[in-house]
């Protein structure tokens, strides 16, 4: 009845924090009470749903596609919404972070996905200034498989924290579920001991002519 605002940190260690959850995207799609100048994220160009072909696997959370059908446009960047892998660096990539990228360019590139965007966010340019905006979402292949919870479930990455106000996945709590069995499982970066940061040396990019 949008009388009250789920709370993250305390909904997810409650049963119930599916419906609770259900229940507050209801109200604001109804712009109840609390949520009566809610405007919902998927606004604007570049939010609607589309089916697409995985070009490049940018990391282990972040992809490029291209539209099939339709008014297809030019190659996108999407990013998985909710979760956070490792980050891959030029020297030194944190510890999974290829296993991550690798994982899901077995499981994704070349393939149709289905991408539905969720919400957008803009982030900080090395310049201080606010860069380009990124679009978050959910990106399933085959049979409605999620990328990001197979990620996930692997141990190849972990579920973002929200705060309150932000926008989350709509898949969060089987985000959390696939979490949760793949710490009890000791899966990937959840493994027992020091994960050990390695590198690869990449002789594809222009600037390795000479070395490749």
């Amino acid at each position: 009845n949008g009388y009250a605002r789920v709370v993250d940190y305390s909904a997810t260690l409650t049963d119930n924090a599916a419906e609770l959850r259900q229940a507050e995207r209801g109200a604001k799609q109804k712009r109840l009470r609390l949520w009566h100048e809610w405007q919902p994220p998927n606004a604007g160009a570049g939010m609607g749903e589309a089916v697409s072909k995985v070009v490049e696997v940018v990391s282990g959370d972040t992809i490029s596609v291209i539209d099939v059908g339709g008014e297809a446009g030019g190659e996108r960047r999407v990013s998985f919404a909710s979760i956070k892998a490792p980050r891959v660096l030029r020297e030194n990539s944190e510890p999974f972070a290829l296993e991550a990228k690798e994982f899901l360019r077995k499981l994704l590139i070349g393939k149709k996905v289905k991408v539905a965007p969720e919400y957008k966010r803009a982030f900080p340019n090395e310049g201080g200034g606010v860069g380009a905006e990124r679009v978050f979402g959910t990106v399933t292949v085959g049979a409605d498989k999620n990328a990001a919870e197979a990620l996930i479930g692997e141990g190849l990455g972990v579920v973002a924290r929200h705060n309150n106000a932000e926008e989350r996945s709509a898949f969060y709590e089987q985000l959390l579920d696939a979490e949760a069995a793949a710490t009890a499982a000791k899966k990937g970066m959840h493994g027992p001991g020091e994960p050990q940061r390695r590198n690869i040396t990449d002789l594809t990019t222009p600037d390795a002519r000479e070395r490749a």
